[in-house]
């Protein structure tokens, strides 16, 4: 539209940013956008990259000045395709910033150890800055998305969980207005690392909620240990976003009082008796709260189950602004996807 800036498209095995873009535009026009593809990326600071690798340096990408900056891949309207089989992040020291930072990939994205991503500034809310609020992503893959944009989202279809790897080192920070962090096959998350933000989506292979050993559950499950779920409380808008389902293990909690709104993205959820998956019958429970909760499957996961005893308790309260629904929770999902099921015991 009249006012908005460009957009600039490239793919390249080697590139240097040193020119200066010009991505001006009107103050409630859309910013300018930068996707840049090739099949292996590094972001780092100065350091050499293996061969084959496309090197970009995080102090060239800052200053590009672009409002959406795609590495991995590019958008096509809402569509977002990943091109690279592998993006990395290995800038500690130097943060990686820009109003609305994704990294994409079919394969593996990874961010070293100290490695850093801010959204900054803020987006002004026009008619066409809902073109990059979700972005919808078809089959396996992993992507990360850091924006200054509170309803920045994704929504992704047709996984089959055979691959797509995001790595979260130790001592990463990230913190935007949202951050999304999801892929298909495995989620990894150090337990250092810090995701800071109003709204939080954590999507993975299958997810695991309480005190279990993550070798019990095998490594394509994130587990979601008492001290993550503890940061994760501290966020106003949580998804919990699972390709297959959720288990809950033992006496497990998930959510408190203040959180605003929790929304559970899965084909399923379990409440397994304990680590070991033995069923307790009436003693294993589960419990789960916000001011809002909403049970979706974006993905159309469609999960197999096996009926036992147990309790699931979800509690949609009315606090910290969310809305109370009688029940406990609303149940959604799209048009001929599979709903979700409930598993108490298994």
């Amino acid at each position: 539209l009249p006012g908005d800036a460009g957009r600039v498209n490239i793919s390249a095995d080697q590139l240097t940013l040193k020119g200066a873009m010009l991505f001006t535009h009107a103050d409630a026009a859309r910013g300018g956008e930068l996707d840049i593809s090739a099949s292996r990326i590094l972001i780092g600071s100065g350091q050499a990259a293996p061969s084959g690798v496309l090197s970009l340096d995080t102090a060239d990408l800052n200053a590009t000045g672009a409002s959406l900056l795609v590495i991995g891949g590019r958008r096509e309207g809402v569509n977002l395709q990943a091109s690279a089989t592998e993006v990395t992040v290995d800038n500690a020291g130097q943060t990686l910033t820009g109003a609305d930072v994704v990294l994409v990939a079919n394969g593996r994205v990874e961010l070293k150890a100290g490695a850093g991503i801010q959204a900054t500034g803020t987006r002004a809310a026009t008619a066409t800055s809902a073109a990059t609020d979700a972005l919808t992503l078809s089959g396996d893959g992993a992507l990360l998305r850091v924006s200054n944009d509170v309803a920045a989202s994704s929504v992704r279809t047709n996984a089959v969980r055979a691959a797509g790897d995001l790595v979260i080192g130790a001592a990463v920070q990230l913190q935007g207005a949202s951050i999304t962090a999801e892929a298909t096959h495995a989620t990894t998350l150090a337990s250092d690392a810090r995701v800071l933000a109003s709204s939080v989506t954590l999507g993975a292979n299958r997810m695991a909620v309480g005190p279990v050993d993550a070798t019990q559950v095998g490594d394509t499950t994130l587990v979601i240990t008492p001290a993550l779920a503890a940061q994760l409380d501290k966020t106003g808008s949580l998804t919990l976003r699972s390709f297959d389902g959720i288990d809950f293990f033992g006496a497990s909690s998930l959510g408190s009082s203040t959180v605003r709104s929790l929304t559970i993205d899965a084909g399923s959820l379990h409440v397994v008796g304990n680590s070991a998956g033995n069923n307790v019958g009436n003693s294993a429970s589960a419990h789960i709260e916000a001011g809002g909760v909403r049970l979706v499957n974006t993905s159309g996961s469609d999960s197999s189950v096996t009926i036992g005893s147990g309790q699931l308790q979800i509690v949609a309260s009315g606090a910290a602004g969310g809305t109370a629904v009688a029940g406990g929770c609303t149940v959604d999902g799209p048009a001929g996807a599979p709903w979700v099921t409930f598993v108490t015991g298994i």
